[in-house]
């Protein structure tokens, strides 16, 4: 049902030629395929870009590095602060 609001509220960018596509990485879930896909066929256009082969895996690096950064602040903000 979420993905579905999602799809039609981006409806009129799709309709005008843009590629929409939500990404939300969650901490204890893979990825769904669309998704994997989407960021796959990115890499590889950056990797036609760049000329590094690399390109595919460091985007999925680079996000698996952001979920753990944004988990350990959550971490951080959830035990009381010393000054308070």
């Amino acid at each position: 049902m979420q993905q579905l609001n999602e799809r039609a509220k981006y409806d009129q960018l799709v309709q005008s030629g843009r590629l929409i596509q939500p990404i939300a990485a969650e901490t204890l879930s893979p990825l769904n395929q669309s998704k994997i896909l989407f960021l796959a066929e990115l890499g590889h256009k950056i990797t036609a870009v760049s000329g590094d082969s690399r390109e595919p895996s460091l985007l999925f690096l680079c996000i698996s590095v952001i979920v753990q950064r944004f988990n350990s602040i959550l971490l951080h903000s959830s035990f009381p602060s010393d000054t308070e």
